[in-house]
């Protein structure tokens, strides 16, 4: 009857590929329920967080001694934001600028670089845009996959190759007359208080 979209607000790509969930795999009432989520994350585009992990590790430029799925996801924003701010301060020294803030982020604008698992690009108002992914699931599986790929700078949603799966078979009726309800809950066009 409804479709819930959480938002990943932590800005970091959320394991998707190839990666089996563990509540997800012996509980089918969790995934039943888990079948009417869509989840929006930052898109893993180059390697899934998994295989980027790996990579990092084989080429000692990470040295711990866990394995991927044991570390959080948030170390590739920690990393992509490291990264970034060596960069600006790289060409901030080759300029000859001193370093100060106003010039780090001056040295931010309109650069791009592959991130630890995504792509990064930084516009001229210093914003980052980042791809995203609609992840969903269905009732037999324990993985989500992608179903929309979201491209922040060219403003596009395109389908990802596999079609959203509704519970039920359909998506839900649309609601109109209460969209625009932050307090209510949909309920065909009324309130149910």
């Amino acid at each position: 009857k409804y479709v819930f979209v959480p938002y990943d607000t932590l800005q970091f790509s959320m394991p998707y590929s190839n990666v089996s969930h563990f509540p997800l795999r012996n509980n089918s009432i969790l995934r039943e329920a888990y079948d009417a989520v869509l989840t929006i994350t930052v898109a893993s585009e180059l390697l899934s967080f998994n295989e980027a992990f790996t990579a990092a590790k084989r080429s000692q430029e990470v040295t711990l001694p866990v394995q991927a799925e044991q570390v959080n996801p948030l170390f590739g924003t920690i990393y992509n934001s490291i990264y970034l701010l060596a960069r600006s301060i790289h060409n901030a020294r080759k300029a000859g600028m001193q370093l100060s803030g106003s010039n780090l982020a001056y040295f931010t604008k309109n650069t791009s670089f592959n991130g630890f698992n995504q792509k990064v690009q930084v516009d001229a108002s210093r914003e980052v845009k980042t791809n995203y992914v609609i992840l969903d699931s269905d009732s037999r599986s324990s993985q989500l996959y992608q179903a929309y790929f979201v491209d922040l700078k060219a403003g596009e949603l395109r389908f990802a190759g596999r079609s959203i799966h509704f519970p039920g078979g359909s998506p839900p009726k649309a609601d109109s007359l209460c969209w625009f309800d932050e307090n209510g809950i949909c309920t065909g066009g009324t309130r149910p208080f």
